[in-house]
């Protein structure tokens, strides 16, 4: 993801503009891991600590983390749309509760016989970075960013001001020179309009780990 720094807002108009309801994409035959109980475990006071079910998992929340958070986009009656989506363990954690997942991440090889290699917990979509910004339905979106390493989410923001639910797994040290993620899990500190719903750890391979839900303002009626 680390491309998608160069993205512009004018690639992202062209992108919304194709008028796609959905992300357009590939969809590859993965081998399709499944969440063990131990890897969907309780924890104490939710701030268990363990080995990642997998090498490649970053963020493995707890089954009472995983709970809050299907609950909470529940609620909100809302999807979750998961930008730099990796092997989708958290994204796999969600669908199992019944909560609607589009999870997607970069479309890198030419060669598509490399994916059937990569397993993943979840479908995947993968997508070229000019087909980034195709989000379905805005308003019942819930834009998620679970562990990423560079992703555009000011970008998501400035393109998509519908979509009013933010949810962040991540280090919570906002110094971009120190800060494992991007975002960062409290990136939205600050920011006009937005507030903390969700502030809780996550269980991921830093003990400090942070899962945090921000939710647009209401502007004030008149």
């Amino acid at each position: 993801w680390r491309a998608m720094r160069g993205a512009t807002m004018a690639t992202a108009r062209a992108s919304a503009a194709c008028g796609t309801p959905t992300f357009t994409g590939r969809i590859f035959a993965q081998p399709r891991l499944e969440l063990s109980k131990e890897a969907n475990s309780s924890g104490v006071d939710g701030r268990a600590y363990s080995s990642p079910p997998s090498s490649t998992v970053c963020c493995f929340p707890t089954k009472e983390q995983a709970d809050a958070l299907a609950a909470l986009l529940k609620a909100h009656g809302l999807h979750a749309v998961s930008i730099g989506a990796g092997d989708g363990f958290a994204e796999a954690q969600l669908e199992e509760r019944g909560v609607s997942v589009e999870a997607v991440d970069l479309d890198v090889f030419a060669d598509a016989s490399r994916y059937t290699t990569i397993r993943s917990f979840c479908e995947i979509k993968r997508i070229r970075p000019d087909q980034l910004f195709c989000i379905r339905s805005p308003r019942t979106s819930a834009l998620c960013f679970v562990w990423g390493r560079a992703l555009t989410w000011r970008e998501y923001l400035l393109q998509y001001p519908d979509i009013h639910v933010v949810v962040i797994c991540g280090d919570p040290n906002s110094d971009p020179d120190i800060s494992v993620t991007n975002p960062s899990a409290y990136a939205l500190d600050g920011i006009q309009g937005w507030e903390k719903e969700l502030d809780m750890p996550v269980r991921a391979v830093r003990k400090d780990a942070r899962l945090v839900v921000y939710k647009k303002r209401r502007a004030p009626s008149l």
